[in-house]
């Protein structure tokens, strides 16, 4: 019987000894020069694609056809909320919610537990008055 034991005994050490390993090795990975010196350029080159581009949406903020564009926008808006399509698109879209909101509302009732024994027991409502009737 001993021997029987000896081979679960050596696989559960085995599989401890894996994961140790596994956990050495990680550790051992994270904190190696290597990953550190890949970080840190990573950090670098992502601070240098922050600045480039920060730079850039200010040059181009600065220029005549941002500005120009930056007007039109404003206009439209005005535009659209000063006429009627302001109210077209808001009740337009309030049929879209609650449409959307409905069909989520069927979709959660559909799951839910309590739901499902609600129509467990309406199932069995009509056979039971079916029973009564033929009596």
């Amino acid at each position: 019987m001993s021997e029987d034991k000896k081979p679960e005994s050596s696989l559960t050490e085995e599989f401890r000894s894996l994961g140790k390993n596994l956990i050495d090795a990680a550790h051992t990975a994270w904190d190696s020069p290597e990953r550190q010196k890949l970080q840190k350029e990573i950090e670098d080159g992502m601070l240098e694609f922050r600045d480039a581009v920060n730079k850039e949406a200010e040059h181009w903020n600065e220029s005549p056809t941002a500005q120009r564009l930056r007007a039109d926008a404003e206009n439209l808006g005005e535009r659209v909320r000063s006429s009627e399509i302001e109210g077209k698109i808001r009740d337009e879209l309030l049929i879209v919610l609650k449409s959307a909101n409905l069909e989520l509302e069927n979709l959660a009732n559909r799951w839910s537990p309590a739901q499902t024994s609600e129509d467990d027991d309406e199932t069995e409502t009509p056979r039971e008055d079916a029973d009564q009737e033929e009596q």
